[in-house]
């Protein structure tokens, strides 16, 4: 069904993944929160893009290991 693929392949579509969820999705909840005036949940989404960020990088550093 090709909807598993290489481990290569695989990597790169969760670091794809994991670039939209720290370069657009959580920065705008962030920026979202922040105008409402909920400082709480802003700063929740800050923490959260931090970890998806350290996921990417770990990805990469997995796939770095594999090329």
């Amino acid at each position: 069904a090709e909807l598993v693929g290489t481990d290569v392949e695989n990597l790169r579509d969760a670091i794809t993944g994991e670039n939209y969820e720290v370069e657009t999705m959580y920065k705008e909840f962030a920026e979202a929160a922040t105008k409402a005036g909920d400082a709480d949940a802003a700063a929740r989404f800050r923490e959260v893009r931090g970890d998806e960020a350290k996921h990417r990088a770990a990805f990469e550093s997995m796939l770095g290991t594999m090329l």
